[in-house]
């Protein structure tokens, strides 16, 4: 999609800069897709050779990142905290990024 708004030369409605281009989010997507059939062809081969054992790092690299991530479940929760205070997003109608103090 990105790419047929790129050859229209179509404007870009929700643009973070110069640099953020129809072509640019295209590319990046392609990227993301290359990048995983590529490592499903590797999977696949390297699965009929080591058998199972294969899937034991990328299993031991995501346990690593579960425990040793340090994200905090307070934003997942829509909460931010500031010092002492918990700022929530509110269901009114504000600029984007407004919070409000509760």
């Amino acid at each position: 999609m990105d790419f047929a708004l790129a050859v229209k030369r179509a404007p870009l409605q929700d643009a973070q800069g110069l640099w953020d281009t129809h072509l640019r989010r295209a590319f990046l997507l392609a990227s993301v897709w290359a990048g995983f059939l590529t490592g499903a062809a590797l999977s696949g081969a390297a699965t009929s050779y080591f058998g199972v054992w294969v899937l034991l790092p990328p299993a031991l690299i995501l346990l690593a990142l579960v425990l040793f991530s340090r994200a905090d479940h307070a934003l997942s929760a829509g909460l931010r905290q500031a010092g002492d205070q918990y700022f929530i997003a509110s269901d009114e109608r504000k600029p984007p990024g407004a919070w409000s103090v509760r």
